[in-house]
């Protein structure tokens, strides 16, 4: 989990007004990348708060993807969570990344869509970001 900076480690005055609450919302929705416009931006927050401060919401090691993994399949999901932020979309961002890095050794988008699919969660098998990065965290540290 990334510390709390500026705003967001300074407590609040007894004179601060709403504002002052208002900026610390936009500050942390800003911290955990979260745009506050979407329409699940309240749930996402939520989420990601309980996540890292609630040891029940916490992924154990022992469900995270690990064996046969590597630094490439590291860095491999490094690049593909940058392009699904900047795409929004696995399948446009498994494309960009098969012709961006072909040093990574995937052929072709399908093939890499289809090791990604190991970051779905199994319950519902949509792509889960938190499993990917307790991946990363978990193997390789911060």
């Amino acid at each position: 989990m990334k510390k709390y900076s500026g705003i967001l480690s300074e407590p609040l005055k007894p004179d601060d007004g709403p504002e002052a609450y208002w900026e610390r919302i936009e500050a942390l929705a800003r911290h955990y990348e979260i745009d506050l416009d979407d329409d699940a931006a309240w749930l996402r927050l939520t989420f990601e708060l309980c996540a890292a401060h609630v040891p029940g919401f916490k992924m154990k090691e022992a469900d995270l993807p690990r064996e046969g993994t590597d630094d490439r399949d590291a860095e491999v999901l490094r690049e593909m969570l940058s392009r699904i932020k900047e795409y929004g979309s696995v399948q446009e961002a498994a494309t960009a990344v098969v012709q961006a890095r072909p040093d990574l050794g995937y052929g072709d988008a399908k093939s890499l869509r289809e090791w990604f699919g190991d970051f779905t969660n199994p319950a519902n098998r949509h792509y889960d970001k938190r499993r990917a990065l307790a991946f990363i965290m978990a193997r390789y540290g911060t």
